[in-house]
């Protein structure tokens, strides 16, 4: 079993080699071109990224695995939510981290490694996995959470 790591990290796509990042609690967050700061810099928060526990947030059930992953700039926890968009169908879909409010399972997360020890990132309530989508979005390419099937844009590590 591999640890999940603590502290504040970054969330690296393994398909693009682009980190999760947020710079405005008005935007949504994106997977963009990674810079060569180290985590000391305060310019590099909004690439950083915390595990957090779901009981720390009182979301205790027996064996609940869950995660809340919550931006360093912005305070603001990652979300997966259904999709405003039209051309995605009625699925979940759209990912955000527009406030610094914990709603429980909308902001929960699990985290399973592959046989390649990378990570994959799953909604709890939904078992849809994180993923870079091919959508230019701001500086970067947009974020969803809409199917279950694994691949590389859909596997991280942390550093």
């Amino acid at each position: 079993m591999v640890p999940v790591p603590s502290g504040w990290l970054r969330i690296l796509n393994v398909s693009s080699g682009h980190l999760l990042s947020q710079t405005y609690l008005s935007l949504p967050p994106v997977s963009a071109p990674s810079s060569s700061k180290s985590l000391s810099y305060p310019e590099s928060w909004a690439t950083q990224w915390a595990f957090i526990r779901a009981s720390a947030f009182g979301f205790d059930n027996p064996g609940n695995r869950a995660y809340i992953i919550r931006n360093r700039l912005t305070g603001a926890y990652l979300r997966c939510q259904s999709s405003k968009f039209e051309h995605r169908g009625k699925t979940p879909g759209s990912v955000n981290a527009w406030e610094i409010i914990c709603y429980g399972n909308l902001d929960m997360w699990r985290l399973e490694i592959n046989a390649q020890s990378k990570w994959k990132i799953v909604h709890q309530m939904t078992g849809f996995l994180l993923e870079e989508a091919v959508v230019p979005l701001l500086d970067g390419k947009e974020l969803v959470c809409a199917t279950k099937t694994a691949d590389r844009r859909k596997t991280w590590t942390f550093t």
